[in-house]
């Protein structure tokens, strides 16, 4: 059993639910999580979030890199990171945090997972373009989003604000995609 596989199984006993109530919370499906639990695969980075978050334990806990299962955050292993995003989409960003009912904070957290875990980042020309009219979002992350975002940062050559512009246009076509009620 990899490590993944058994906190998983760990603490979805711990918290007492049912592996359909662990999907309700978490909006993964009831397969994928049947499938993380009998090990045919581990979930990928935008899939940890959610589980981490439904099952009140800590992603790096989950994913064993640490041994404290604590969701508690900790102020020693948070960062602060202000970037700049061009004012129309930090607009979009909260117009869209607010259609979702989520923070603008959880919104970018999970954009991160979701858009920068890649294997290769298309239109880096657009990314480099130089905006005007900026806007500054501040976002306090825990070690491990630091270190993907770090982690990519470095792979692409890339700033931040770079990053989190991808991330951040991504998540608005995929969001103003989707049928939100």
């Amino acid at each position: 059993m990899n490590i993944f596989q058994a906190r998983l199984k760990e603490a979805i006993e711990n918290m007492g639910i049912t592996q359909a109530e662990l999907a309700r919370r978490s909006g993964i499906s009831r397969a994928s999580i049947t499938d993380y639990l009998k090990g045919k695969y581990e979930a990928k980075q935008d899939k940890i979030y959610p589980l981490a978050q439904a099952l009140n334990v800590s992603e790096a806990w989950l994913m064993g890199y640490s041994d404290d299962n604590s969701n508690a955050v900790d102020k020693t292993f948070t960062f602060t990171i202000t970037f700049d995003l061009p004012a129309d989409l930090t607009d979009e960003l909260y117009k869209l945090s607010s259609k979702l009912e989520v923070s603008i904070s959880e919104l970018l957290k999970v954009s991160i997972f979701k858009y920068l875990d890649v294997i290769k980042l298309d239109n880096l020309a657009i990314i480099r373009k130089k905006q005007t009219d900026n806007k500054n979002i501040t976002l306090v992350v825990n070690n491990w989003i630091y270190s993907i975002l770090k982690r990519q940062s470095t792979k692409y050559g890339l700033s931040t604000d770079e990053l989190m512009y991808y991330a951040s246009v991504n998540a608005v076509k995929y969001y103003t995609s989707i049928d939100i009620k």
